[in-house]
């Protein structure tokens, strides 16, 4: 699902995608040692990565997001995450799923890195849909 979410984000407008550039995958963050103490760990993985924004989004799938402790995880990690410095987005399933979801997470990743979704197409639209139906049809994690 991280890759989907990748393309539908980083890819250009005339692809379907949100024009906001290919994040880093899995991306290794340090967190500076000063705030080591107010942290719980000291590097993390995140799911997607902007480092030049310094924005991050953590996928949360229900496969691994099923009982209280691994929402509680989550929420440490954004958290900890954010107090380094590091504008992170919380996505699930069902923001992917929602185009409206999506498309309003997709503005509020936009607005941490500074950035403006242009509407460069009149078919914009009709773009993000056959995107979206070309990685939903082909990959079962979509």
């Amino acid at each position: 699902m991280e890759t989907c979410l990748a393309l539908l984000l980083g890819l250009p407008a005339r692809y379907g995608g949100y024009g906001l550039g290919m994040p880093e995958m899995n991306a290794k963050v340090l967190i500076p040692a000063r705030l080591g103490k107010r942290t719980t760990y000291r590097k993390y993985h995140c799911d997607l990565y902007w480092s030049e924004q310094n924005v991050a989004i953590e996928y949360n799938s229900r496969e691994f997001h099923v009982n209280e402790l691994a929402v509680e995880r989550d929420a440490s990690r954004i958290n900890n995450l954010k107090t380094a410095g590091i504008e992170a987005l919380a996505v699930t399933r069902a923001h992917v799923a929602d185009d409206v979801k999506f498309d309003a997470i997709a503005h509020s990743a936009a607005s941490l890195m500074g950035k403006r979704i242009r509407i460069a197409y009149v078919d914009i639209d009709e773009r993000r849909m056959s995107l979206r139906k070309q990685l939903f049809s082909k990959d079962p994690w979509c």
